[in-house]
């Protein structure tokens, strides 16, 4: 799913001067996910990301795993926020773009409560923002 988010973007990374790092581990255990619902989630990730580095910058992903859970860690060199930014970021038509309906982020959020998805959205002004999504192993 990962992956694919990531050929969808390729040419906008590479427009746009993102340099785009990934750390997989390829003995990933299985984790049960609606695979459309949480590549819509992280594809809202990505260009939020593409669009925090205007002036192009590093996007850095790496998926590893524990006994319970496979995290997705997704981290940008953009804009980041300042702590009264980062908690309206789930908030319906906040945005602080000149294009965009605020809602990109509205659906991650939506889509992860309705899964039971576990996740954390640290920030810093002018250092970037991670996503850690926390999968469920099953089996």
């Amino acid at each position: 799913i990962v992956e694919s988010a990531l050929a969808l973007l390729s040419d906008r990374f590479t427009t746009n001067s993102i340099m785009v790092k990934t750390e997989f581990r390829s003995d990933l255990p299985d984790c049960e996910v609606d695979s459309e619902q949480i590549s819509q989630t992280i594809l809202n990730i990505l260009i939020n990301a593409d669009e925090a580095m205007p002036s192009g910058g590093e996007l850095s992903l790496k998926l590893y795993w524990d006994s319970e859970y496979v995290y997705l860690e997704i981290s940008d060199t953009g804009e980041g926020m300042d702590p009264e930014r980062l908690k309206k970021i789930f908030d319906p038509f906040f945005t602080t773009k000149h294009k965009g309906s605020g809602l990109g982020l509205v659906v991650v959020h939506d889509i992860f409560e309705r899964h039971g998805i576990q996740y954390e959205v640290t920030s810093e002004k002018n250092k970037g923002t991670t996503f850690v999504i926390k999968f469920k192993v099953t089996g």
